[in-house]
């Protein structure tokens, strides 16, 4: 399948009487775990332990809740499609005009 202008490798499978779609890996995108750095001989305080255990307690949560997420990209693309489907004329943002060209100087003594 093509996906942004890039070909993906993807899993079709049948899932609750529909289809599920997931996104695999090409073999040269798969690494060993042995090959990926794990952050060796790198010094963090007690200060930044304790900093990045409070942000995991804080952030964790026993359920996940996708309804708390939207998506903030698809959302205007979706209201100019309503806005389409209810027979709003869209029209193309104006071109923007050309710049003169930007002249510099440098004054040496």
């Amino acid at each position: 399948m093509v996906f942004h202008d890039k070909e993906s490798l993807v899993l079709l499978r049948p899932f609750e009487g529909g289809l599920l779609l997931h996104f695999l890996y090409f073999q040269n995108e798969i690494r060993d775990f042995s090959q990926i750095g794990k952050g060796e001989g790198e010094k963090v305080s007690s200060d930044e332990i304790d900093l990045a255990k409070s942000l995991i307690a804080q952030m964790t949560s026993a359920q996940f809740k996708p309804e708390r997420y939207e998506d903030e990209y698809g959302k205007p693309a979706h209201a100019m499609i309503a806005d389409k489907v209810n027979g709003y004329e869209i029209k193309a943002a104006p071109k923007a005009q050309e710049r003169g060209a930007t002249v510099s100087t440098l004054w040496l003594r």
